[in-house]
């Protein structure tokens, strides 16, 4: 089948794949063409959704899993035109710009892990932050550690990082004890960023890779908010709002916290 995207769209999602993996992911949907990449650990997935036009004269739309190689593809990308043509054949990709196109063979089958799965379960707690803000937590907490704790706990959310792995804080917050006053006697380096928010029974308390979350967020263009849900020892869903029709999320599982 045929398909036309802009070429912005297009472009800016296969730099935010190659982030994740050298290998893309194709699965055409009734309105839109899923882009996917599955880092090589399987610690983390990003996708990113564009709308197409599909060509009159292509048959009904079909989901395709071929892997591509997207050096190669990053390598014959042209900016220059507003829209690029995608023709989707049996083990191959075409690129087509004017009256120039770019053909790439099958690469690998499509290995997802099962905990990635669109049917995320609707369980713990969802909420929105300005990208902004999001994003320079996340520059600034990767400068002293590798791991980023998601908090949901009263009516407050909170991203905290801690150097020299302790722990001792959440402990102190699982047990109930307000994030601000867990936070008081913390000495070593971290960053912190606590939003109110809705009121929550339960604590939810999640800790995953800060480098898999800050891959993407380096590429990730025209962002006004973020929307994270999550769920203790649970896959976080992180869904970038953007300005446009195009869909960014990033999925990350988790490093399992004795609760």
């Amino acid at each position: 089948m045929t398909m036309k995207v802009q070429s912005k769209q297009f472009y800016e999602a296969i730099k935010i794949m190659h982030r994740m993996s050298d290998i893309l992911y194709l699965k055409v949907m009734e309105d839109k063409l899923r882009m996917i990449a599955v880092d090589p650990s399987q610690i983390a997935l990003v996708y990113a959704d564009i709308p197409y036009e599909k060509d009159t004269d292509s048959e009904r739309t079909i989901a395709c899993t071929d892997g591509y190689s997207i050096y190669s593809i990053i390598k014959n990308i042209y900016s220059k035109y507003d829209h690029v043509s995608i023709v989707l054949r049996k083990d191959m990709l075409i690129l087509k710009y004017g009256k120039s196109y770019s053909a790439f063979t099958y690469y690998k089958d499509m290995d997802i892990p099962k905990v990635f799965s669109e049917d995320f379960p609707e369980l713990g707690t969802e909420l929105t932050v300005e990208f902004c803000e999001f994003k320079n937590f996340i520059y600034s907490a990767s400068v002293f550690s590798s791991e980023v704790f998601f908090i949901h706990s009263g009516t407050e959310f909170c991203m905290l990082s801690i150097s020299d792995n302790m722990y001792s804080p959440i402990y102190r917050i699982l047990k109930g004890t307000d994030i601000e006053e867990a936070l008081e006697d913390v000495q070593c380096n971290h960053a912190v960023l606590i939003h109110k928010t809705d009121n929550t029974d339960a604590v939810f308390v999640s800790e995953y890779m800060l480098d898999m979350i800050l891959s993407v967020v380096k590429e990730v263009k025209n962002c006004k908010r973020v929307k994270i849900r999550f769920d203790t020892n649970m896959p976080v869903r992180i869904g970038f709002i953007r300005d446009d029709d195009m869909v960014v999320a990033e999925f990350v599982a988790p490093r399992i916290i004795a609760v």
